[in-house]
């Protein structure tokens, strides 16, 4: 199952010197065997009973996304057939996303099932199926699945070797169906080949994107969706989160397995840069703009200055990731952050460091 589509760009950020797959089901990290995080699988559980008595998959769809706490202002709508429902999407029915900093909820209308997806930085991307009607499964159908075949296309070098995300850009014919790549080396990877097969609101954007005309967003096709837009600035906080997770991913494995830290160079840079982007077009600000930019951060409130963003020429007003006071760091063992803090030390211009970075165990 393709989740995602996300496909990491040299120019923006040195490159991991290895993207070779790492055994993700090897002992020490035993992907296949983790449970899912204890209190989002308790979360998931209460969703799912919030839904029992949503019989539809659009109402249970919104139910869902409110008892995960997922912005609906997040949607975005992917037309191009990268997916498991490839089949179902199209131009008139495209697929959307939805996402918060922990989970990411997709849906396709028609679909028999919405994918979940949890960022667990932990052990690796952990993908899920939600039935989207009752009886659809099995007589208890209102149980989630976990999914092994998404790894079939969810390990790879687009993901760093490590169970990932992608966000792919590609050019599609009339029906959906991808023709080429448009980021398939360094010389198509410039702001006018991303976002191939997305739909973007501003007209701003790449020109590979395709806008959502006035009479498509009036159409009687929004009804199928419980947000009538595909929000830009969306779109690039979802790829910022997934590079950055993917990055942690790996660096966690190469710690785990011994390995050189090919990735610790890149995570540096994508931390204290964020999202650097040449021929960064100037954006309006969105819905979901403002959603991300009240979002509480989850370590020190103090620091949710990291989330103002700035759409003018680059996306964070403060160059940084806001990750870097972010939860996820937080997972990393005491070994790891103290490796990574060292890294982050040598490269720190003005940015008060965390202090539990410098304490090995």
């Amino acid at each position: 199952m393709v989740f995602l589509s996300a496909e990491e760009v040299a120019w923006e950020y040195p490159a991991p010197a290895s993207r070779n797959i790492l055994p993700y089901n090897d002992r020490r990290i035993d992907y296949l065997g983790h449970p899912l995080p204890a209190d989002l699988q308790l979360q998931l559980e209460r969703a799912i009973s919030s839904a029992q008595n949503d019989s539809e998959p659009l109402p249970r769809l919104k139910t869902l996304l409110q008892a995960l706490e997922i912005p609906v202002e997040s949607q975005v709508l992917v037309y191009s057939k990268t997916s498991t429902n490839g089949k179902l999407v199209s131009l008139e029915n495209p697929r959307a996303i939805y996402f918060n900093e922990r989970l990411i909820l997709a849906w396709v209308p028609g679909a028999e099932f919405f994918e979940l997806l949890i960022l667990n930085p932990e052990v690796g991307s952990q993908f899920l199926t939600i039935p989207t009607r009752f009886g659809l499964t099995s007589p208890n159908s209102t149980e989630w699945t976990r999914e092994r075949r998404c790894l079939q296309c969810h390990v790879a070098g687009e993901t760093l070797g490590v169970p990932g995300l992608l966000l792919k850009s590609v050019a599609v014919n009339e029906t959906g169906t991808p023709l080429k790549s448009l980021l398939s080396d360094n010389a198509n990877s410039e702001w006018k080949h991303q976002w191939g097969g997305w739909y973007v609101s501003d007209r701003n954007f790449s020109s590979a994107a395709k806008l959502i005309e006035a009479d498509f967003a009036q159409s009687h096709l929004w009804g199928r969706y419980p947000s009538h837009n595909s929000d830009s600035v969306a779109l690039l906080i979802l790829r910022h989160l997934t590079r950055l997770n993917n990055l942690l991913i790996r660096y966690r494995y190469e710690h785990l397995l011994g390995l050189p830290l090919s990735s610790e160079t890149s995570l540096v840079f994508i931390l204290l840069r964020g999202e650097e982007i040449p021929q960064f077009p100037p954006l309006v600000r969105t819905p979901y703009a403002k959603v991300w930019e009240r979002s509480r951060n989850t370590l020190n409130p103090s620091e949710s200055q990291f989330r103002k963003l700035n759409l003018k020429d680059r996306l964070f007003e403060a160059r940084v990731s806001p990750e870097l006071f972010g939860e996820n760091l937080s997972h990393l063992s005491s070994s790891m952050r103290h490796s990574l803090g060292l890294a982050l030390q040598r490269e720190f211009s003005g940015i008060p460091p965390r202090s539990d970075f410098y304490s090995p165990d």
